[in-house]
C-alpha cells in the first residue's frame, strides 16, 4: 500500500520525513532511499533534514526513472548484467546508427524518407546525419518505452496498434519504427511491460533486493506504468509519496474557463454556474499536470495522511496579496465571486525594455527587501527564468561572482548561477571542443589567443596572464592573422601557391629573424625584421611556436577515423597535452570522453566514426545543464525554471516572462508519434510543465513574488505583450483583488526606465542604489542643459592645481576639435569609441585610412628630414624603402591591387615633398616652445605653461601634413605663430627660435580628393583669442559643448548656414558620414539641435579665427 502525504507546503512534507524517520527509523546499515525529481531538490532535502535532526546520514538519492528502472532489472536480471542495459538511449543510438547502413534497412521501401535523409548513393553518405537521427529515434524509444510500452510490445509481436489502423498519416512513420523495433528485438527480447510483470513476479522471492524505505519527494508527475509496479512493490516494503498538493479539496475533476465554456449547450446557458466547474481559476488554468497525477494516484489503493495549513484566514486582513491568492487555491475560492479592494508589495510586476534592465531592476528591489527585513539573506532569494543561458551574462554584469570584495558602499549582491550548459559557460569545454575542429581550422589568430588566456592552459606551458598579453602584442604587429604556412593556405582556399603573408611560419620567421638582428625595424631576406624579441622573451616565443606545432600534430591525427577505443584514447592524450589536470573541468571532459567508450560498448558498437559524429557527441554531453552545481549555495539562486523545482524560498523572483518565451514550446519531429496520437492521462508536454512550474513558483513564494517581463520595444519604445500565465494573473488580480495591471489601466506594473542613468530610476519606490549610474545621469542631464543655452558663460569651475599647470597644445587641439568627446573620456570615463588594438582573424584586403595616412605622413616627413644635396638619389632610396616597407608590413593586400594603392600613396608624399622642398631650401628643423600664459578672469586667474613643437625650413615656420587640411590644421598654425611671438620676446639673441621668421606660418597639405597641394598662410595672431580658447578648455572639463571646430570651419566655409544646412550635415548622405553617427554626438544630441542653441557659443570661442587665413591650391 502506498502512504500518501498530500500537502500545500514543501516544508510541512518535510516535517513529515522527518517525523517517520524519527517514528520508524530504519537499521543503521539500511539506506534511507529519497526519490527527487532533480539535484537542486536533493540538495535541499538534504541540508532540510540535516538540520531538522542535527545529522542527514546514509541517505541514498536517486531520480525517478533511474531508480524504477535499476530496481526492475534488479528483480529480473543477475547481478552482473543489471548495469549492460543495451536498450538505454545512449546505447540505441549506436545500435540504431549501425542498423541504418545495414542492407536490410536500405534496400527496405518502407525506409526511403528515413535512408533518403543521410544516403543518397554510394558516394553521397553523411554519417553525422544518420548519427544524429539515430539519437532522435533513440530518444522517441525511450518516451515509447515509459508513455506507450503498449506499443512497443505489439510491434515485438508485429502487431499495428489501434491508434494507426485507421490514420493513414501516421501509417507510414509507424510502419518503420515497427520495423525498427522488431530488428532491436531480434537478438534479446525488450517487452516494457512483460519486464514489468516479471519484475511483479520475483518481488516474493526478491523482496530482499528492495530498499527498506522507499520515499517520493515532491513528485507531481508519473506515468502509470510505474505507478503500477510501485502499487505491487508497496507490498513489500515502506512506498511515501510526499506530495505537494496545492488545493485540500479534491480538484481532480475540475476544468479551465476554456474547456468550461466548450461544453456549456449555448453561450448562456449555465453560463452565472461556470465557475463551479472552474474552481479557482488559476488553478484550473495552471495546474494541468498536478491534476492529472492527482487523478491516477486515486485510481492506486493508497492512505492518505494530509498536512494542509487549514487556518481559516478569509477574514484575516493581515494576509497579503500573496497569501490570500494562495489561500484563494488552497479553498478553490473564485476571490472574482466576492472581489476587494488589496493592494500591497507582495507581488511586484516589473516591465522592462531588455534582459539587462530586467537583471538590474530585479538587484535595485532585492536591496529593498533587504533593507526592509534584517532576518532575509541571499540564501532565501530564487531567481528564474525559462532559459538562464539568455541572463547569465547580464547576471555576471549586475552581480557579484561570490563573496568578493568591493570598494563601493553598497556592493553587488553575491549570487550563484544554477544550470548552465558547459559548452556555453565553462570556458575550458569551450576550448577543448574548438580543439576538436582542428581539422577544419584556419587558424584564426583571435582563435589560439583565447585558448592561451585559459588558466589551465597557462599552467601546463607555465605561462602568467602578461605573457599571453605581451605574445597577443607581437601577433598583432607581426600581422599574423590565419594559416599555418603558405601549404596551409592552398589547400584552404584550394589554389595553388598560395602566399605565406599573414601566417604563422610568416609571423614567427619575423620575430625569430628580429630576435637575432638588432633593435630596429630592418627589412632583410624580403622579411621586415621585428625587434620586440628581447632576452626572456624568447623562451615565451618557443612556448608560443610550440602550442602551435602541437596543434599541428592533433590536427593530422583527429583528421582520421578511429574505432570508439582509438578515440578514447587519442582524446584523452590531447586533454592532458594542452590542459593542466588539476583544474576542476578536466573531470567533465574526461567524464564525457569516457562515456563514448562505455555507450559504444553497451551498444555493441566497434566500427570507425568520422570526427564529427565525435564532435556531435561530446556537443551533445556539454549541452545537457548540471542542475545540482552552484544551487543553493548560500547566494541569490539564479537558475533555470526546471519541472518539479517546488523548493520554498522567502522571495521568488521570475525573469523573462514575455509572450512566445513562457511558456516554452518544443516543435516535435515530423516522425514523432507520441505527439500525434491521441493523449492519455500522465502524457508529458512542455507547456503544461511550464504552466505548473508557474503555479509552483507562485505557491512557494513565502514572503514576496516578483515577476518581470520586457514590456517595452528597445527600439521604438512600443508596449508588448507578457506570458499568457502572467496575463491571467493579471486578470484575476484585476478582478479579485481590484489591481490596474493591464496595457490601458497599468498603473500597478513598476515600469523600467530604458537606461540604467536615467534620473527616473532613482525618483520611485524602489529607487536604483548604483552610484555610478546617478553621478553618469547628473552629469548627462547637466550637459544637456548647458548645451542649450544660447550663450556660452564663462564660470570657471575649480579645477585641482597640478592639472592646471601644464597644457600641452596638442591636448587643446584634441579638446577643439571634439570638446564633447574630450568631456565623455577624460570626466565621465565614457569611451564611446574606444579604439583597443584588436587580432583581427582576416587579412586586409583594403588597407584602413590610418594605414593609409600614417604612409603618407611617414614617407613625406623622411623625404625631408633625409634632404641632401643628392636630392634625387635619396628620394629614390626613401619611395624605395617605404614601397617595400609597406608591402612587407602586412597593413596592406598582398596583392596587386595593394602594391598599386602603395604606390599611389607614395606618388602624392612625393609630389607634396617637390612642391615644398622647391619653396624653401635648407633643411627641417623641430624647435620645442614653452611659453606662460596668465588668464585673468574674474574667477579664474592663474598663469599656465603652454608646450608646443614647431618645425621651421630655411628659418620658415611650417606645418605639413600629407591630408586634406581640417579645423584643427588651423588651430595648429595659430598656435604656432602664436607662441612663437609670444617665446621670441623673452628669448635671448643666441637661441635659434630667433632666427625663425615670426611674422607668418605656412602649411602645406595634399587634398586627396582634388589631388592637389593646399597650403595655408596666415599672418596675423590675437593673443586674447589663444586665452579665449584656453578659457573655452577649462569650461569644457564640466559640461558637454557643440562647439567642435569642424563645425565651426563649416559654418565660416558656408555662404549660407541656417536650420536646413545643420539639418543636412547632421544626417549626411552617401559620401559624408553624418554628425549623427558620432557616437558622443549621438550620446548628448539624440536629434539635431536648434542652430540658435549653439552658433552664439562658438562665436564667442573661435570669433573670426578662420578669416584669418589665405588658401591656395597648387
Amino acid at each position: 500500500m502506498i502512504y500518501l502525504y498530500p500537502a500545500n507546503k514543501t516544508e510541512n512534507l518535510l516535517l513529515l520525513a522527518s517525523k517517520i524517520q524519527e517514528v520508524s527509523p530504519l537499521p543503521l546499515f539500511s539506506q534511507d532511499v529519497y526519490i527527487v525529481q532533480n539535484a537542486g531538490m536533493q540538495h535541499w532535502l538534504s541540508m532540510s533534514l540535516a538540520q531538522s535532526s542535527g545529522i542527514s546520514f546514509n541517505h541514498q538519492y536517486a531520480l525517478p526513472a533511474q531508480f524504477l528502472w535499476k530496481l526492475m532489472r534488479a528483480l529480473v536480471l543477475p547481478k552482473h548484467m543489471i548495469d549492460q542495459d543495451p536498450f538505454t538511449r545512449e546505447a540505441l543510438s549506436w545500435r540504431i546508427y549501425q542498423l541504418l547502413a545495414s542492407s536490410e534497412i536500405i534496400e527496405d521501401s518502407d525506409f526511403s524518407s528515413v535512408t533518403e535523409y543521410w544516403f543518397s548513393n554510394i558516394s553521397q553518405q553523411d554519417p553525422l546525419k544518420r548519427y544524429q537521427l539515430s539519437c532522435q529515434v533513440a530518444d522517441l524509444y525511450e518516451q515509447y518505452l515509459i508513455y506507450r510500452p503498449d506499443w512497443l510490445t505489439q510491434w515485438q509481436n508485429n502487431v499495428i496498434p489501434d491508434e494507426f489502423n485507421q490514420t493513414s498519416t501516421l501509417a507510414k512513420d509507424e510502419c518503420w519504427q515497427r520495423k525498427l523495433w522488431a530488428m532491436l528485438t531480434r537478438t534479446q527480447s525488450y517487452d516494457p511491460i512483460a519486464l514489468v510483470n516479471h519484475a511483479i513476479s520475483q518481488l516474493p522471492e526478491k523482496s530482499d533486493l528492495l530498499p527498506k524505505r522507499i520515499s517520493f519527494f515532491g513528485i507531481n508527475a508519473m506515468a502509470p506504468i510505474w505507478l503500477s509496479f510501485l502499487e505491487q512493490v508497496s507490498q513489500y516494503t515502506q512506498v511515501h509519496f510526499y506530495h505537494l498538493n496545492p488545493c485540500f479539496d479534491y480538484w481532480g475533476d475540475i476544468v479551465s474557463e476554456k474547456q468550461a465554456i466548450q461544453q456549456l449547450n449555448k453561450w448562456t446557458t449555465n453560463l452565472d454556474q461556470m465557475h463551479e466547474s472552474v474552481g479557482n481559476p488559476l488553478l484550473a488554468n495552471l495546474g494541468q499536470q498536478g491534476r492529472e497525477f492527482l487523478s491516477l494516484i486515486q485510481q492506486y489503493s493508497t492512505v492518505s495522511i494530509e498536512a494542509f495549513d487549514r487556518d481559516d484566514a478569509q477574514n484575516d486582513l493581515t494576509l497579503t496579496v500573496l497569501q490570500s491568492i494562495q489561500h484563494d487555491i488552497l479553498t478553490l475560492t473564485d476571490k472574482r465571486q466576492q472581489p476587494v479592494n488589496q493592494l500591497d508589495d507582495s507581488i511586484v510586476i516589473t516591465s522592462a525594455h531588455s534582459a539587462l534592465r530586467e537583471v538590474q531592476g530585479v538587484h535595485d528591489w532585492l536591496l529593498h527587501q533587504f533593507n526592509k527585513d534584517d532576518t532575509l539573506t541571499p540564501k532565501d532569494v530564487l531567481v528564474m527564468c525559462p532559459q538562464i543561458e539568455d541572463y547569465a551574462p547580464y547576471v555576471n554584469a549586475v552581480f557579484a561572482q561570490g563573496w568578493q570584495d568591493y570598494e563601493n558602499d553598497v556592493p553587488p549582491l553575491p549570487c550563484s548561477i544554477a544550470d548552465r550548459v558547459a559548452k556555453n559557460s565553462d570556458p575550458l569545454v569551450i576550448a577543448f571542443t574548438e580543439m576538436l575542429s582542428l581539422p577544419d581550422s584556419r587558424f584564426q589568430v583571435s582563435q589560439i589567443v583565447s585558448w592561451l588566456r585559459l588558466a589551465a592552459l597557462q599552467s601546463r606551458f607555465k605561462l602568467q596572464p602578461a605573457d599571453v598579453d605581451k605574445m597577443a602584442l607581437w601577433l598583432e604587429k607581426s600581422a599574423i592573422h590565419w594559416g599555418l604556412d603558405a601549404q596551409h593556405k592552398s589547400q584552404v582556399l584550394n589554389v595553388e601557391n598560395a602566399s605565406a603573408q599573414f601566417t604563422w611560419q610568416n609571423g614567427f620567421s619575423r620575430l625569430l629573424q628580429g630576435f637575432a638582428y638588432g633593435d630596429n625595424e630592418v627589412i632583410f631576406d624580403e622579411h621586415l625584421l621585428l625587434p620586440d624579441i628581447e632576452g626572456q622573451d624568447a623562451v615565451l616565443l618557443g612556448l608560443l611556436m610550440e602550442l602551435i606545432e602541437r596543434l599541428q600534430q592533433f590536427r593530422q591525427a583527429l583528421n582520421r577515423s578511429k574505432t570508439p577505443e582509438k578515440w578514447h584514447l587519442l582524446l584523452s592524450e590531447m586533454l592532458l597535452e594542452f590542459f593542466d589536470e588539476s583544474h576542476d573541468s578536466i573531470a567533465l571532459i574526461s567524464t564525457a570522453i569516457d562515456n563514448l567508450l562505455t555507450y559504444t560498448k553497451q551498444g555493441s558498437f566497434d566500427e570507425d566514426i568520422e570526427l564529427s559524429i565525435v564532435r556531435e557527441f561530446l556537443t551533445e554531453h556539454f549541452s545537457q545543464p548540471d542542475p545540482g552545481r552552484h544551487f543553493m549555495i548560500g547566494q541569490v539562486t539564479f537558475c533555470s525554471m526546471l519541472p518539479m523545482r517546488s523548493i520554498p524560498f522567502k522571495v521568488i523572483c521570475i525573469l523573462g516572462l514575455n509572450d512566445g518565451d513562457f511558456p516554452r514550446v518544443r516543435t516535435p519531429f515530423g516522425f514523432d508519434l507520441l505527439s500525434q496520437a491521441k493523449s492519455r492521462i500522465g502524457d508529458r508536454s512542455r507547456r503544461g510543465d511550464d504552466r505548473y512550474l508557474f503555479l509552483e513558483g507562485l505557491l512557494s513564494a513565502r514572503q514576496a513574488l516578483y515577476l518581470s517581463y520586457q514590456g517595452r520595444s528597445i527600439k521604438n519604445n512600443k508596449q508588448k505583450q507578457p506570458s499568457i500565465v502572467l496575463n491571467e494573473l493579471c486578470e484575476y488580480l484585476h478582478l479579485g483583488y481590484g489591481w490596474q495591471c493591464f496595457a490601458d489601466q497599468n498603473q500597478h506594473i513598476r515600469q523600467l526606465a530604458m537606461h540604467p542613468y536615467s534620473l527616473a530610476n532613482y525618483e520611485n519606490e524602489y529607487a536604483s542604489f548604483d552610484a555610478n549610474w546617478f553621478t553618469l545621469g547628473q552629469k548627462v542631464s547637466i550637459a544637456q542643459v548647458t548645451e542649450q543655452q544660447d550663450s556660452m558663460p564663462f564660470n570657471i569651475p575649480e579645477q585641482p592645481e597640478k592639472s592646471l599647470e601644464s597644457i600641452d597644445v596638442k591636448q587643446l587641439l584634441r579638446f577643439l576639435a571634439h570638446p564633447s568627446k574630450y568631456f565623455a573620456e577624460q570626466q565621465l570615463g565614457l569611451f564611446l569609441a574606444q579604439q583597443t588594438v584588436e587580432l583581427s582573424n582576416s587579412e586586409p584586403f583594403v588597407a584602413d585610412h590610418i594605414s593609409k595616412y600614417l604612409l603618407k605622413q611617414h614617407a613625406l616627413i623622411d623625404l625631408l628630414q633625409h634632404a641632401t644635396k643628392d636630392l634625387t638619389s635619396a628620394e629614390q632610396a626613401v619611395l624605395s624603402y617605404w614601397q617595400q616597407y609597406a608591402g612587407l608590413s602586412g597593413k596592406f593586400a598582398d596583392s596587386s591591387t595593394g602594391k598599386e594603392d602603395i604606390a599611389k600613396l607614395l606618388n602624392d608624399s612625393e609630389a607634396l615633398y617637390h612642391h615644398i622642398n622647391e619653396t624653401l631650401l635648407g633643411e627641417v628643423i623641430e624647435h620645442e616652445l614653452q611659453v606662460p600664459v596668465t588668464i585673468a578672469h574674474s574667477s579664474f586667474n592663474r598663469t599656465i605653461d603652454l608646450t608646443h613643437h614647431v618645425m621651421s625650413k630655411n628659418n620658415k615656420l611650417i606645418v605639413v601634413r600629407a591630408s586634406t587640411p581640417k579645423a584643427k590644421d588651423y588651430l595648429h598654425l595659430y598656435f604656432s605663430l602664436a607662441l612663437l611671438q609670444q617665446a621670441q620676446q623673452t628669448a635671448e639673441s643666441s637661441d635659434a627660435i630667433m632666427n625663425i621668421d615670426a611674422s607668418q606660418c605656412t602649411g602645406y597639405f595634399f587634398d586627396n580628393k582634388a589631388q592637389k597641394i593646399i597650403t595655408l598662410s596666415l599672418s596675423h595672431v590675437d593673443w586674447q583669442t589663444i586665452t579665449r580658447l584656453i578659457l573655452h578648455f577649462i569650461q569644457g572639463q564640466n559640461a558637454a559643448y557643440l562647439t567642435n571646430a569642424d563645425l565651426a570651419l563649416a559654418i565660416e566655409n558656408a555662404k549660407v548656414f541656417e536650420q536646413q544646412q545643420l539639418d543636412k550635415l547632421w544626417q549626411g548622405d552617401a559620401n559624408n558620414q553624418g554628425l549623427h553617427q558620432d557616437p558622443y554626438l549621438q550620446y548628448f544630441w539624440q536629434q539635431c539641435p536648434e542652430l540658435s542653441s549653439f552658433t552664439q557659443s562658438i562665436f564667442e570661442v573661435y570669433g573670426n579665427l578662420f578669416s584669418l587665413y589665405t588658401k591656395e591650391k597648387v
